[in-house]
């Protein structure tokens, strides 16, 4: 969606704007200021110098999405997509 101009931009925004509240990312905040804190926990158990880039800047929104989708497929009585499917 960052990459999108004019007209598409707009439709693809209104289709996620209502995910975005400030109610919503209230609630959200628990979930992500654990895996910061997971991940600060885990750069200072390691190697000097750290590189935060590596450390948090990558690896945290991707961790809060996955929460995030883990969480709502729960709450909805879903497997999580990752999980159910079938070995191969």
């Amino acid at each position: 969606m960052i990459q999108l101009d004019p007209p598409e931009h707009g439709p693809a925004r209104k289709a996620v704007v209502g995910e975005f509240t400030v109610r919503r990312m209230a609630g959200l905040r628990p979930r992500i200021q654990e895996i910061v804190d997971e991940q600060i926990d885990a750069m200072l158990a390691g190697p000097r110098p750290a590189d935060l880039v590596q450390a948090l800047s990558l690896p945290v929104p991707s961790l809060s999405r996955r929460r995030r989708t883990q969480a709502g497929a729960a709450e909805n009585g879903q497997a999580h997509p990752a999980r159910s499917a079938p070995p191969r």
